[in-house]
């Protein structure tokens, strides 16, 4: 077999002959003088005193505020007497027919609660005035049927918009004696 040569005695002979040709080279170089940087001057500040005209502060400009939903009051208070309430008993199996019914019921001992109010899209913003109808309820909250009670507006588009409006809401059903009821109630549309 053949002997392999070692390694770690001629590497460490060639690291201290590099290091002694290192440092050789480094003595015989010649010097280097320090490099000088050309000197400049300090920057010359310049302070200009310029009188600022004196400004007025306009104050932002604020939106208007929007018109009030209710009308405002007037001075004269109107106090209504007082009125006794009288609960009435409907005999819903008493009736002969629909019509008999929805014409019972169209005093509630309860007050029907509006679930979807669809709002009628206001194109004009010039028309004011009010739209009064009597909606007709049927047993599922849906309108069965619409009546024009007041129209101060008299725009034939207003009165289709409303009209769409009213036919889309939904209303609570009731139910009077355990049986689900048509009922008539009356809505009223303000454009101001």
């Amino acid at each position: 077999m053949k002997k392999l040569p070692t390694y770690n005695f001629d590497l460490d002979k060639a690291f201290i002959v590099a290091l002694s040709i290192c440092i050789i080279l480094f003595y015989l170089s010649p010097r280097v003088a320090a490099i000088s940087t050309p000197k400049h001057n300090p920057p010359v500040i310049r302070i200009d005193v310029v009188d600022i005209p004196q400004t007025n502060q306009t104050q932002p400009v604020r939106p208007r505020p929007q018109k009030p939903l209710v009308s405002a009051l007037s001075e004269e208070v109107d106090i209504l007497d007082d009125v006794e309430i009288q609960s009435e008993e409907y005999d819903i199996k008493a009736a002969s027919g629909i019509n008999d019914i929805v014409q019972a019921i169209e005093k509630l001992p309860v007050q029907p609660r509006q679930i979807l109010e669809v709002v009628p899209q206001n194109k004009n913003e010039n028309l004011q005035g009010k739209i009064t109808l009597k909606l007709r309820i049927g047993m599922d909250g849906t309108v069965k049927e619409e009546r024009i009670l007041l129209d101060t507006i008299k725009d034939s588009d207003c009165l289709k918009q409303v009209l769409t409006a009213a036919r889309n809401s939904r209303w609570q059903p009731i139910q009077l004696k355990g049986q689900k009821v048509e009922y008539w109630v009356e809505k009223s549309y303000i454009f101001e």
